[in-house]
């Protein structure tokens, strides 16, 4: 994938990403996991990895991911076992992805654009979708007539 396409994926992710994510949500403990802290800890996994392989292939985003990773817990504020739940899948990721490529291959470039699609495929899924507009009358009710 050329460099100015991969640099709009991760813009769109991002842009997705912050659209989607709100400000506080709270999270008591001892709680069932929601779809929603599903949805985060597979985030986590896919900026883990690709913060290794995007930083394996392309120096220069070697912080973006792990950047990303900083600003999606900012937003977010998770808590106790969602929060251990989404470090824990950024780091499993990342040594998973090392343990996998130790040099930028084409096999490399291809996981990382197939977490790239996945990551943005999450981050549509978690964005609210506009609603429709009321439908408006065509004619004026009128009582009686």
């Amino acid at each position: 994938m050329a460099r100015g396409g991969s640099t709009l994926r991760g813009a769109l992710i991002l842009g997705a990403l912050s659209v989607t994510l709100s400000a506080a949500s709270a999270e008591p403990y001892g709680r069932a996991p929601s779809v929603r802290d599903d949805s985060l800890i597979a985030l986590a996994r896919v900026l883990g990895a690709s913060h290794y392989l995007r930083g394996l292939c392309r120096r220069s985003e070697g912080e973006v991911w792990k950047s990303r990773m900083s600003r999606l817990m900012r937003m977010e504020t998770p808590t106790g076992p969602t929060r251990k739940a989404m470090t824990d899948a950024f780091n499993a990721a990342y040594f998973a992805a090392q343990s996998r490529h130790r040099t930028c291959t084409d096999a490399a470039m291809a996981e990382a654009r197939l977490y790239a699609g996945e990551g943005y495929r999450i981050a549509q899924a978690m964005t609210p979708k506009p609603r429709p507009p009321a439908p408006k009358d065509e004619e004026p009710f009128e009582p009686g007539g």
